[in-house]
């Protein structure tokens, strides 16, 4: 392989790497109407399912799991919510997906020929935390966050990255404790 072809083929990989560390991450947020979040104190967790449908490779995945988990007690502690396994005021529950996705672009997509089309196929990774009163099972508020997930299952720093940046973004839409 010559030098250039080599360079080139190295510029790739890195700006690969890069556009996947900087992947967009799609959030949105839901409070039950009338519902205060901010007045509830303390928090616990509730029965989790460590399925990952749509990606054997996080399924049931331990790491994976307690990682997330962590980044969710600090996302909720960094908002003034309190862990505690007595009687919490909410409770926390997650759910993870992982599923292919297919980007195309071009001229004419619609067309049955496409000049100058491409494809791309990535892994898009969605995670939902739900917050319930643990008295009545309400829910009182929902986030969800969206990222792609190209380096980031079989490279462990990179995902514990990837995790921190989705439970952050996630968190800010979560109000304030009072």
């Amino acid at each position: 392989m010559t030098a250039v072809r080599l360079f080139a083929a190295g510029v790739a990989v890195a700006i690969a790497a890069i556009a996947a560390a900087c992947a967009p991450i799609t959030v949105t947020s839901f409070t039950e109407r009338g519902v205060d979040v901010a007045r509830y104190r303390t928090f616990g967790w509730d029965r989790t399912d460590t399925s990952v449908p749509g990606d054997p490779r996080l399924e049931n995945n331990e790491v994976f799991h307690r990682y997330l988990r962590d980044a969710i007690d600090r996302g909720l502690v960094s908002r003034g919510y309190e862990p505690t396994i007595v009687q919490p005021d909410v409770l926390v529950h997650y759910h993870t997906s992982s599923r292919q996705k297919i980007y195309t672009s071009g001229e004419q997509r619609s067309a049955e020929r496409c000049r100058d089309c491409s494809v791309q196929v990535y892994d898009e990774g969605t995670l939902l935390v739900d917050l319930t009163d643990a008295r009545t099972g309400a829910l009182v508020w929902r986030g969800t966050a969206e990222s792609g997930l190209a380096g980031v299952v079989d490279n462990q720093s990179r995902m514990e990255e990837t995790i921190e940046r989705v439970v952050a973004r996630m968190f800010v839409n979560l109000p304030r404790r009072s």
